[in-house]
Formats: structure tokens, C-alpha cells, sequence
């Protein structure tokens, strides 16, 4: 006699169908959780910013108003509290920003002396192009000018890459300019030596903070003159390689102080590569330095890192603007990498 066939399991549906709406369930409970951190971040937050005063993009606050180094800290601390999402090594504080007296600038480093080096290697690589262009005479967004410019008073700027492995920069010419600046070092130029040396102890100490070996993959000279100021701004991470951290080391021809606005803003940047420019910020303070100095931050100091997400139903992020100079100064700023 024929056997019958075994029935299957009816149980079997439904218990696939009770794994299906268990991982529902975990679903829309991962997002409510969501909906309600965000909500509670952004009620901090809110509080937060109500405690400082927001400015449009054009101002800066006034001289009653300002906020020294200190207390500037402490608000960026505040901020980046809130969300906690990215934390900077010890050694940097809980800022990610800091003043960094261990490195010192040689002496034979002056704006007029930087600036005339600046000059020397675009006129090197001119004549090695046979390209005038190289000097930076023509129209900077042409895409040649090794010697471009920016702001209201089109102050200078040179890309001198920073290492033989440095990106090629916006005029592509970052890693030409930095073998010529290393070339006039073997032939005991003091300024380009003083600029490679430079470059070695901020490798050695920013390589120390993030306990990583860490590389310079873009670096410039940026010429201010006198009542030149910047745009408020958060730096795109770079590319192709997102930095670590930025130092900036600071000269003047006079003893006039550099201060730089920090505040904090809606980042409705989808690539992190590009600059942000808001309409608008939240002051937290000016960082303050002398003729000399280096200041060093992380990614998310420098606005090429979301300081938070979701608080405007977007990201935000710190930003920075950099006072009108009351002389000539300059300010050689690299990006760091890992190696």
C-alpha cells in the first residue's frame, strides 16, 4: 500500500512570519530610540546656542564683545560634549584645538624673507616650464598660477605641497614647488632651510599627538596685507586624502596679533571635501596668537568633520573666520595625513 505523504508543518509560515515582524519591530524601535536622541541632542544644543550670539557671515563682534582663548576653548568644548562624536587624542585637549609652543620658527623666517622664497620657486618653476604664467601674474583661476590669490586686498598665496608625497594641490604644482623649495635648502638658502626644518618637527610633533606616523599632504604660504579678512568658513577635508589635523604657524612684520574668530554652524555640506560658507554662526570666542606661534587642530576643529548631526535637521559644524591684520603678516598652514 501506497504511503501518504507526510503533511509539512503548518507551524512553519508562521514562525518565519513571527522572525519577520520581530525584526520589524526591532526596526522601528532602533528608530524611535533614533528620533529620540536626536530630539534630546537637539534640545541641548539649542539650550546651548541661546548662550551665544549669532552673527550673519559678513560680521564680526565687537571689540566689547570678544572672547579670549580661553573661554573659547571651553565653548568648543561644550560643543563637541554635546554630541561626543569624534574625541582628539589626549595630548590635543578635549577641544581638538590648542596653541602649540613646542614648535619654534627659525629665525630666518620673516614675511618678507618667506615672501621672497615664495616668489624664487614660482620664477624657478616659470623657467623650467618655460611658462610665464608660473609666476603667479596671470589670472589665478586659470589653474597655472603656482602664486594665486584671495580675499579683498587679493593677498598671495603659494602651494608648496609639504613632501615629495604631497597632493598636487588646486594648481597642481604643490609637489614641483616643494622639490624647489628643498633644492634651495641643499644649497643653503636659510629661509628654505628654515622652512624644511619647520616642516620636520610639526611631521614629529603632530606624528607624536595622534601616536601615528603622519605626513604633510598640503601646505601654503598665505600672504595677508594689511585689513585683509576672511570669509567665516569651515575647511573642506581636502582631497583625495581627508587630514587629521592642520597646524598654522604664524608671522608678522609688526607686533600686531593675529585673532581668529571660532563659532559653530548649520553644515548643509553633503561632501566634506568642500568649504562651507553659512550665512550665519554662533560666536564662541577668538583665538589669540603672537608673531611666532603655531596653532594645531583636528578635523573637526577645523570644520573638515561634522561636529554634530541632526541639531537643525542637518549637521553642523565649528567654523572659523580670520580678523583683518593690522600689518603684513603671513601664515604657513599644512594638512595633515596618515603616512
Amino acid at each position: 500500500m501506497a504511503k501518504t505523504p507526510a503533511k509539512k508543518s503548518a507551524k512553519a509560515p508562521a514562525i518565519a512570519l513571527t522572525e519577520r515582524q520581530a525584526k520589524k519591530a526591532e526596526k522601528s524601535e532602533k528608530a524611535s530610540e533614533a528620533a529620540k536622541n536626536a530630539a534630546a541632542l537637539k534640545k541641548r544644543l539649542d539650550a546651548l546656542t541661546k548662550t551665544f550670539t549669532d552673527y550673519n557671515r559678513d560680521q564680526m563682534p565687537p571689540n566689547s564683545a570678544r572672547i579670549g582663548t580661553d573661554e573659547m576653548l571651553s565653548r568648543v568644548i561644550q560643543v563637541r560634549d554635546v554630541y561626543d562624536l569624534v574625541k582628539p587624542p589626549t595630548s590635543l585637549g578635549a577641544a581638538g584645538l590648542r596653541i602649540a609652543d613646542e614648535i619654534q620658527m627659525d629665525p630666518a623666517l620673516t614675511v618678507d624673507s618667506l615672501r621672497g622664497l615664495a616668489l624664487q620657486a614660482s620664477f624657478a618653476i616659470a623657467d623650467e616650464k618655460g611658462d610665464g604664467r608660473y609666476t603667479g601674474l596671470a589670472d589665478p583661476q586659470s589653474g597655472y598660477a603656482t602664486m594665486s590669490t584671495w580675499g579683498p586686498g587679493k593677498a598671495h598665496f603659494l602651494e608648496f605641497g609639504g613632501s615629495k608625497d604631497a597632493a598636487g594641490g588646486t594648481s597642481g604644482m604643490g609637489r614641483v614647488a616643494w622639490a624647489k623649495i628643498e633644492s634651495f635648502a641643499e644649497k643653503d638658502d636659510e629661509t628654505a632651510k628654515g622652512v624644511v626644518k619647520l616642516l620636520d618637527d610639526g611631521r614629529a610633533f603632530v606624528s607624536g599627538l595622534f601616536g601615528e606616523p603622519l605626513r604633510a599632504d598640503r601646505a601654503t604660504m598665505q600672504f595677508a596685507k594689511i585689513r585683509d579678512v576672511s570669509g567665516v568658513h569651515a575647511d573642506g577635508s581636502g582631497s583625495p586624502n581627508a587630514f587629521v589635523c592642520r597646524t598654522v604657524h604664524f608671522l608678522s612684520a609688526g607686533p600686531a596679533k593675529k585673532r581668529v574668530i571660532w563659532g559653530v554652524a548649520p553644515d548643509d555640506r553633503k561632501d566634506l571635501t568642500n568649504l562651507l560658507s553659512p550665512s550665519y554662526y554662533w560666536y564662541l570666542g577668538d583665538l589669540v596668537l603672537q608673531s611666532g606661534q603655531t596653532y594645531v587642530g583636528d578635523a573637526v576643529a577645523m570644520g573638515g568633520h561634522h561636529v554634530a548631526g541632526g541639531a537643525w535637521g542637518a549637521h553642523s559644524a565649528l567654523v572659523h573666520k580670520v580678523t583683518p591684520a593690522a600689518d603684513d603678516q603671513v601664515a604657513i598652514v599644512v594638512d595633515w595625513v596618515r603616512a
